[in-house]
């Protein structure tokens, strides 16, 4: 899995809060780099990061707005 390659033990998660009429969402990720080929997660850890953040609040964005 490429997860594993990149970065090691990871926790993702989001929070909404309201703000308004509309909802605020904080998509995030914490990871550390994978104990073996750390170079791997130097180069590509931080992309990977930001790719699975955007994956969830493009699925979040998809839902919510689907239901307006």
């Amino acid at each position: 899995m490429l997860a594993s390659l990149v970065i090691g033990d990871y926790s993702m998660g989001f929070v909404t809060t309201s703000a308004a009429a509309e909802s605020l969402l904080t998509v995030w990720i914490d990871y550390a780099l994978p104990r073996r080929n750390k170079w791997l997660g130097i180069l590509g850890g931080r992309l990977y990061a930001r790719w699975c953040v955007r994956q969830m609040r493009d699925a979040a964005s998809a839902r919510f707005s689907a239901s307006r």
